[in-house]
């Protein structure tokens, strides 16, 4: 008995709830917003939207362009970028006896290096291993 009296209340329910939403079309906004037209130099000219496949690289040329000496590693530094040479012109540097500093730089594709100097036999290559790596190739 139980059962029918709660089924028979919950029928009674939506019925109530749907008569209640089903109510008049009509609208209850009476008045008309009134829609003004953007005029000529209110937003900046923005160039079109798209999406680029290979994107031009950043430049970082304004953080260290031409270094004049190489830094020295701060052991207690927690800065991730405390030798970087990103966009950076290194090719009035010697860069012969650097290893220890150039495996803990960071560099780009826009980082300048020296000319190959064959009379040092050994030459820092900046190309990507394909590991991430780039490291001295030849043999001093």
């Amino acid at each position: 008995m139980a059962k029918k009296i709660r089924f028979v209340f919950f029928l009674s329910l939506i019925i109530a709830l749907l008569t209640a939403c089903a109510g008049s079309s009509k609208s209850v906004i009476t008045a008309t917003p009134q829609v003004k037209p953007l005029t000529e130099g209110v937003l900046p000219d923005l160039p079109a939207p798209s999406i680029v496949r290979h994107p031009d690289p950043v430049s970082y040329s304004s953080i260290n362009p031409h270094p004049t000496s190489l830094p020295k590693l701060d052991p207690n530094s927690t800065d991730p970028f405390q030798i970087d040479f990103r966009s950076s012109d290194l090719t009035n540097l010697d860069l012969s006896q650097s290893m220890d500093v150039l495996s803990l730089a960071n560099f780009d594709s826009q980082t300048r290096w020296p000319l190959a100097d064959k009379t040092a036999g050994r030459l820092f290559c900046p190309a990507d291993h394909g590991n991430g790596q780039r490291s001295w190739v030849g043999d001093p």
